[in-house]
């Protein structure tokens, strides 16, 4: 399968880490992924910028996020959690949830733009 995280790649329940299914793991406890970035998929889910809808209609081609606004009640979280089975546990998966919402398994990654 194309998308399976493969064994010990991630922290999700099922993926082959010592963390399984029991706690996050520590940054930079998994490999990085061809773009030298640790644990993308499984550990914790992230929230992401992008208002919460089921599909990607009117969504911007350039692959921004949709701007949330002031209707905007949902967020997007992804990635799967060290609660997830493997199926979940990848960059493509897409949850919505309640602004402010808060779990044991769900987090956030510090990110920027480089010049």
């Amino acid at each position: 399968m194309r998308d399976a995280v493969g064994r010990g790649n991630a922290n999700c329940d099922g993926c082959g880490s010592r963390f399984d299914d029991q706690r996050t793991a520590p940054a930079g406890s998994l490999p990085a992924n061809a773009f030298g970035i640790h644990e993308m998929v499984g550990n914790v889910y992230e929230w992401v910028q992008d208002c919460g809808q089921y599909g990607y209609e009117g969504a911007p081609s350039d692959g921004s996020a949709i701007e949330p606004d002031a209707a905007c009640r949902q967020r997007m979280m992804r990635g799967g959690s060290w609660l997830s089975l493997p199926r979940a546990s990848r960059p493509t998966n897409r949850v919505r949830n309640p602004v402010g919402f808060l779990d044991i398994n769900v987090g956030f990654r510090v990110a920027r733009d480089l010049p």
